[in-house]
């Protein structure tokens, strides 16, 4: 049955991208120089906001401490300050506020140990979107929206698990792109539309395409 063959190449990539991702994970560690580490993430909510004082007035920017209450990770429960640099002195260039919520990045270089803000939190309003757009596809397409979804899904998965870890890791970035988006065409595009001839005529044509993008990039 073509649909159960289907079905056990999907597992197969899965299963392919999960350990992947491990392999490459470890590569990215091993090529950080000596006493550089990974750097790390949490969420935390800040608590305080104070602008440095003992500021040069040749400075061409204003430097502000940011006490956050950490809310996840080994460190959940701790307070840290972060310190963040802006071009103006009024606090709405921050683009934060107390009781906001934030990622953290943590960094270690040899002894030292440096926390900033990444960004604000925004996967509430992320999830909040995807679950609206989930809505109107299924509002549109019912049954068919399934297809479109698990192809959308799998897509996600192959940029996330193959595609990054192995730019970010040294990889080539023009074979890894072009690999990983076939991938994502004959997955995501059976998955939607079905096997059939047409599909697959269509599926054909876009790797040729990619495969001469490709080559014209080199």
């Amino acid at each position: 049955n073509k649909y159960f063959i289907f079905s056990l190449a999907t597992v197969i990539l899965l299963s392919f991208l999960f350990f992947q991702n491990r392999n490459t994970g470890d590569r990215l560690e091993n090529n950080l120089a000596p006493g550089f580490f990974p750097a790390e993430f949490f969420i935390g909510k800040i608590v305080d906001i104070k602008k440095v004082d003992n500021q040069n007035i040749q400075d061409s920017y204003f430097t502000w401490n940011i006490k956050v209450e950490l809310t996840s990770g080994q460190e959940k429960g701790g307070s840290i300050i972060a310190i963040q640099n802006t071009a103006s002195e009024d606090i709405a260039s921050l683009d934060l506020k107390i009781g906001g919520r934030v990622v953290i990045q943590k960094t270690k270089n040899l002894n030292e140990i440096e926390y900033s803000i990444y960004d604000n939190y925004r996967i509430p309003k992320i999830i909040f979107i995807a679950l609206l757009f989930i809505f109107l596809i299924f509002f549109f397409l019912r049954i068919k929206a399934i297809g479109s979804i698990a192809g959308l899904l799998l897509s996600f998965l192959i940029i996330i698990y193959y595609i990054i870890p192995n730019i970010a890791s040294g990889g080539n970035p023009i074979l890894v792109s072009l690999i990983g988006s076939i991938l994502i065409i004959l997955f995501s595009v059976y998955i939607a539309h079905g096997l059939n001839k047409k599909t697959s005529i269509a599926i054909l044509s876009s790797i040729i395409i990619l495969g001469v993008a490709s080559s014209i990039s080199y």
